[in-house]
């Protein structure tokens, strides 16, 4: 895969967010520095990246997100207001676990009711 100025912006843009971006919000944010790049040319590489397993794709409900690779973690969605929490507790200790082969990547997915919308009085 060659590298371009567009993959190399959507990249620098997934591992430098704290939030959990779809491909619209990286769109969005690829336009501040690159105008002229259209929102086909964005889902492409996302989807190369997420191939090439340089990007995590989280699917929660009806749309996916894009995470960065950068350091193994889980993720918790809450229901009610739709944020994604990362967790970053070593959950899971890849060497203890038993496969005919070796552990690349894990996803590990949380859903619930995060903290906030359980402390809210409904009106």
């Amino acid at each position: 895969m060659r590298t371009t100025k567009q993959r190399k912006l959507v990249l620098e843009i997934i591992n430098n967010s704290h939030d959990h971006l779809n491909a619209e919000d990286i769109y969005y944010e690829c336009r501040k520095k690159l105008p002229n790049i259209s929102l086909g040319t964005v889902y492409r590489i996302l989807n190369q990246l997420s191939e090439r397993q340089m990007i995590k794709r989280l699917k929660f409900e009806s749309y996916d997100c894009f995470d960065s690779m950068k350091r193994q973690h889980s993720h918790f969605y809450c229901v009610k207001c739709h944020h994604i929490y990362d967790i970053f507790d070593e959950l899971i200790n890849v060497d203890k676990i038993k496969v005919p082969g070796k552990i690349n990547d894990y996803d590990v997915k949380f859903v619930g009711t995060c903290d906030v919308c359980l402390n809210k009085k409904e009106d």
